[in-house]
């Protein structure tokens, strides 16, 4: 008896910091301007040495997008008319994403992944950065960044590797799949690879789930959703989230960021 009353009172203490931490959030996110398109550009993304800050309201373009990727290193665009989109393949919280044929300048044919901005969602900025951040990787087991584009409708588009087998959960969970101890034992070490490959370039993740490590044709893991993904300081070793746009998963995120909203 007296051990489920220490469980339930740590569970209680959790739930309720929890509850301030996301109410800390939503209020920090309600206080930033969700109508400015603002985010910083630097080098280390491709988009020269300058630091610049965009005005949604102050753009002269058909698009408040056109001005964002204007300035986006025209080596990582590619051409919307090479893109013959097929079916759409899943939803997050940003884009929907459609299985789509990438036709490259050289002629060769490839089936991609494309994830299309949400019209109703904030945070245009996030998501061009989310792209810009999967460029900054090169590893087997990190989803590797095709290119970026903008729909005829101006809307950006994140296009990336198509993976056949889908992501690691469905997988898991398809009774059909005759999985082994030694096929565990290796999504684990091409994960873990991947991951070290992030530290090793002192980033974070932040949202590392089974829903969002890929597996190709031939079960090759590659980890992708580099939404939340941020660089560590190197001044103070810290990384604070700077999204304002999109929830965070509090079920494993670490205790100092809960409390925080800064990782070490």
């Amino acid at each position: 008896v007296l051990a489920l009353i220490v469980v339930f009172v740590i569970l209680t203490v959790l739930g309720v910091i929890i509850c301030l931490a996301r109410k800390k959030i939503m209020e920090s996110r309600k206080n930033a301007d969700v109508v400015s398109a603002t985010f910083p550009l630097g080098d280390t993304l491709g988009i020269g040495r300058h630091v610049s800050k965009y005005d949604a309201c102050s753009m002269d373009y058909t698009s408040p997008y056109e001005q964002l990727f204007r300035d986006i290193d025209d080596r990582l665009k590619i051409d919307a008319s090479r893109l013959q989109f097929e079916a759409e393949i899943g939803r997050g919280h940003f884009g929907i994403v459609s299985r789509a044929t990438y036709t490259a300048p050289d002629g060769t044919k490839k089936k991609v992944a494309c994830k299309v901005l949400k019209q109703s969602v904030d945070g245009v900025g996030d998501f061009i950065l989310e792209g810009l951040t999967m460029h900054r990787f090169d590893h087997p087991h990190l989803m590797p960044l095709i290119g970026l584009t903008l729909t005829e409708g101006k809307i950006p588009v994140i296009v990336a590797d198509f993976m056949e087998n889908g992501d690691l959960r469905t997988y898991l969970r398809d009774d059909s799949k005759i999985i082994t101890l030694r096929s565990l034992l290796r999504f684990a070490q091409q994960i873990a690879e991947g991951m070290n490959h992030l530290h090793i370039c002192r980033s974070v993740h932040c949202d590392l789930a089974a829903r969002n490590c890929m597996l190709s044709a031939d079960l090759t893991i590659r980890i992708g959703d580099f939404g939340l993904c941020r660089r560590i300081s190197d001044e103070s070793d810290a990384y604070e989230p700077s999204h304002k746009h999109r929830d965070v998963p509090f079920p494993w995120m670490a205790p100092e960021a809960i409390v925080t909203e800064k990782v070490n």
